[in-house]
């Protein structure tokens, strides 16, 4: 399985090494705006095998290590777009990271069963209200 999940994820990494670039927005809200689209593009096809990883996470350090490596990478990302001081309200940080999340996006497609883009809609408003809140 570890095996398994090694090709998969050396699969996945080449296909969106381009979500990875830069951002071409120059404030930081448009900055979060290109991380969500580049989020949304990618959940959709990870999704199946986010949902497999997490079945045998427990038995894996390897499966538990990249789905962390995962989480890791995409708030990094995150963080280097918000500046400091907005960043620094972490109530407000931690919501935007959580709508932002992998996990977020995997609930609404499975358990409230939106298709994608009606959860990219929902995660799209409650990230716009979230950068309304700091203008």
């Amino acid at each position: 399985m570890d095996g398994l999940y090694v090709a998969v994820i050396e699969r996945i990494g080449r296909r969106y090494t381009h979500l990875s670039r830069p951002y071409g927005a120059s404030s930081w809200q448009g900055q979060v705006g290109e991380a969500m689209t580049r989020r949304m593009e990618m959940f959709e096809t990870v999704l199946p095998y986010h949902r497999a990883a997490d079945m045998h996470r427990q038995r894996s350090p390897l499966l538990n290590h990249g789905l962390d490596a995962l989480t890791l990478m995409l708030r990094a990302r995150l963080e280097g777009a918000v500046p400091p001081d907005v960043k620094s309200d972490h109530l407000w940080f931690e919501q935007l990271d959580l709508w932002l999340s992998l996990e977020a996006y995997g609930r609404l497609r499975d358990r409230q069963r939106l298709d994608h883009v009606g959860a990219a809609q929902v995660i799209e408003a409650a990230v716009a209200a979230l950068l309304f809140a700091k203008r």
